[in-house]
């Protein structure tokens, strides 16, 4: 039997801390070596992701900003879902400012109005002086350049929450904590683009018999609804858990070892 393994990043394959213990880096390129198929889905871009997988030789498609995009390890698009302009006309009735990723020629941007931050959106920009994405605009008709292809608020929940009422009709939105500093995040996609659909769209594409995904958050339930098996790491929201096929207690690529016996 052909099984793709998919893992969430943050809170599920790395620490707290965002790092990964070196004895479950050494073991996952071990796996990846022995050609067990093991690939990751993410919140985070390609970017950010690499950034925490530090020196994981990931030889499969990897599923970033929750489903938007299944990419190659090198950052070729396989399959990307995109947002319409409309979306921008909706946030302008309310006060709230948004970053805004799109594609402007070959490139990915956050855009976001430099002189009209919330705390948490100016927390996010400062976290991400350095990324090459980074694009400050002057004004909100700027925010419209290129394709929209997801669409990021962070404000208070009672601001956030009719919005969020208002996109789960027609987008794919989520809306939650951000796990590390617990600022209240509006995530809105395509409503094709979700880990789920990413991980049956991959399951087909490399003809595995079963997928078996590991995750700890709300934004995984579709994807353990999807998948064949389903494992939550004991530290996953309530939710979740209720959901899950298995809870463990070892690391993921712990598991996988195992399993794969």
């Amino acid at each position: 039997m052909k099984t793709l393994y998919v893992t969430d990043l943050d809170g599920t394959l790395l620490e707290p801390d965002k790092s990964i213990k070196p004895e479950n880096l050494k073991l996952i390129n071990q796996l990846i070596d022995e050609d067990v198929n093991i690939t990751y889905a993410t919140a985070r871009s390609l970017i950010t992701a690499k950034q925490v997988i530090g020196d994981i030789n990931f030889k499969l498609p990897v599923i970033v900003q929750n489903g938007t995009f299944i990419l190659s390890p090198n950052g070729d698009v396989i399959l990307g879902n995109y947002l319409g302009d409309s979306i921008l006309d909706t946030v302008k009735n309310y006060d709230i400012s948004p970053i805004v990723y799109s594609q402007i020629g070959k490139n990915n941007y956050f855009s976001y109005i430099k002189d009209k931050m919330s705390v948490g959106v100016k927390a996010f920009v400062d976290d991400h002086l350095d990324d090459p994405r980074n694009h400050p605009v002057n004004t909100y008709e700027d925010l419209y350049e290129g394709d929209i292809f997801y669409l990021l608020l962070i404000d208070d929940y009672d601001k956030l929450k009719p919005l969020y009422d208002l996109f789960k009709e027609d987008y794919y939105a989520v809306f939650d904590q951000e796990m590390y500093s617990h600022d209240w995040w509006l995530e809105v996609m395509s409503p094709d683009a979700s880990k789920a659909n990413a991980i049956k769209y991959l399951k087909q594409k490399l003809q595995c018999d079963e997928v078996v995904v590991f995750g700890d958050g709300k934004n995984d339930i579709e994807m353990f609804e999807e998948a064949d098996y389903s494992c939550a790491v004991e530290n996953a929201a309530p939710e979740l858990i209720k959901c899950a096929d298995e809870v463990i207690h070892i690391s993921v690529p712990q598991y996988i070892n195992q399993r794969k016996k």
